[in-house]
C-alpha cells in the first residue's frame, strides 16, 4: 500500500511544483534579470574554450577577431537539428560540419555557434518559451556554482530570451557509437509528441541496447564511474529529472573527462530529506543504468518501504512547496507589486 500512496503523491507533487512554475513565471523572469552580473560571475571559472582553440585558418580568425566587440556575439555557424555546423567561417576542424543544402531545421530552438570576449559559445534561443528559458539559466547558476561538469554560462539577453553557453571542445558519446555501427533513429508509427508512455519506453530501450552493443569500444569503466559521480554532484544540488541520454554527454577533447549538457526540463528541488531525494533521484539513476548497463540504482521496495517508515510524505510536500519559495525570497516577490 506504501509504494502506490508513494507514487500518488509524488506525481502530484511534480504536477503542483510544475503548475507553480509556470504561475510565478513573471516573477522569476524580474528575479533572475536583476541578477544578471551574478549569473554571469557565478560561471566566471567554469569551462571555457578560446577563439584560437577553434583552429580556423589564419584568414578566417582574422576576419573572425577584427569584427569583435566587447559584449557582443558574432555567429560563426548555424547549429542544425542533428548538431552539424554550418559555417559562415569556412570549414571548422574536428566538429561535424554540415554539407551545404542540407541543414535540417531544428522544431523547437534555434541554436548557433557563436564568439563572445574571446571565447567560443553555444547560443540557444527560447523564443516564446520563457519557462524553459529560466529553469535552464537558473539550474545551470546552482550547478556552475558548486563546479560540476557542464557549460560556463557566457550571456544572457532577457530581451531577446537567448542563452549563450560554453562550447565544449570535444565529441558527441552518441556521435562515436553511432560510427561504429548503432542505430538510434526509430521509426515512429505517428508524430513524436503523439506516443503512449510505453512507446516512448520502447524507443528508449532500443536505443540503450544499441548504445550497450559498441560502449566499451569508446570509453572505459572509469568514465562510466566519472559520468555516474557527476550525476550524483548534480543530484546533491537538488537537481533531478536530468535528460540522460548518449547525446547529452560529451568526451572532452583535451581531458577525456565527461560533461553533461541540456538541463532545460530538469527540476530543481530544495530542502528535500534523504529519503524524499532518494526517491526523486532513483529515475534518473534507472535511466543512467539502462544506458551503461551498470547496478546504481537502489533497490525500490526496500527504499520506498523506508520512505514511508519515515513519514517522507509530509517532506515532499512541505519541502517542495519551501523549496518553490526558497527560489523567489519573499522580499522578492514583493518587489514584483511596486
Amino acid at each position: 500500500m506504501s509504494h502506490k500512496i508513494l507514487k500518488y503523491w509524488l506525481a502530484q507533487y511534480h504536477r503542483y511544483t510544475k503548475y507553480w512554475e509556470r504561475l510565478t513565471v513573471p516573477w522569476q523572469f524580474a528575479y533572475w534579470r536583476r541578477r544578471e552580473r551574478e549569473l554571469l560571475s557565478t560561471s566566471e571559472k567554469g569551462y571555457r574554450l578560446k577563439l584560437e582553440e577553434l583552429n580556423l585558418n589564419a584568414e578566417s580568425l582574422a576576419r573572425l577577431k577584427s569584427q569583435q566587440r566587447d559584449g557582443q556575439e558574432i555567429v560563426i555557424a548555424e547549429v542544425d537539428k542533428n548538431g552539424s555546423m554550418f559555417s559562415y567561417y569556412g570549414t571548422i576542424p574536428n566538429v561535424p560540419n554540415g554539407d551545404a543544402g542540407k541543414f535540417t531545421e531544428r522544431t523547437r530552438f534555434a541554436v548557433q555557434l557563436v564568439a563572445r570576449n574571446g571565447y567560443m559559445g553555444i547560443r540557444k534561443s527560447f523564443t516564446g518559451r520563457r519557462l524553459n528559458f529560466i529553469n535552464e539559466l537558473k539550474i545551470l547558476y546552482h550547478l556552475n556554482a558548486q563546479g560540476c561538469h557542464i557549460p560556463a554560462i557566457l550571456g544572457v539577453d532577457f530581451d531577446k530570451l537567448t542563452l549563450t553557453i560554453s562550447y565544449i571542445a570535444g565529441h558527441v558519446l552518441r556521435d562515436d557509437l553511432a560510427a561504429l555501427g548503432a542505430q538510434f533513429h526509430a521509426k515512429y508509427p505517428r508524430k513524436r509528441a503523439d506516443l503512449t508512455p510505453d512507446e516512448r519506453r520502447s524507443i528508449r530501450a532500443m536505443r540503450s541496447e544499441q548504445g550497450r552493443q559498441f560502449l566499451r569500444q569508446v570509453i572505459d569503466e572509469s568514465f562510466i564511474e566519472h559520468v555516474y559521480q557527476e550525476i550524483c554532484k548534480i543530484h546533491a544540488v537538488g537537481v533531478v529529472n536530468i535528460d540522460i541520454t548518449y547525446g547529452n554527454i560529451l568526451i572532452e577533447r583535451y581531458s577525456k573527462q565527461p560533461y553533461l549538457i541540456d538541463f532545460e526540463h530538469a527540476t530543481l528541488y530544495s530542502n528535500l530529506n534523504a529519503q524524499a531525494q532518494q526517491i526523486l533521484t532513483r529515475r534518473d539513476i534507472s535511466k543512467f543504468d539502462s544506458l551503461f548497463g551498470t547496478h546504481k540504482v537502489i533497490e525500490k521496495p526496500r527504499l520506498l518501504e523506508t520512505a514511508y517508515q519515515k513519514s517522507s510524505l509530509l517532506s515532499f510536500a512541505w519541502a517542495g512547496f519551501l523549496s518553490i519559495l526558497m527560489q523567489l525570497p519573499l522580499t522578492e516577490l514583493m518587489d514584483t507589486f511596486v
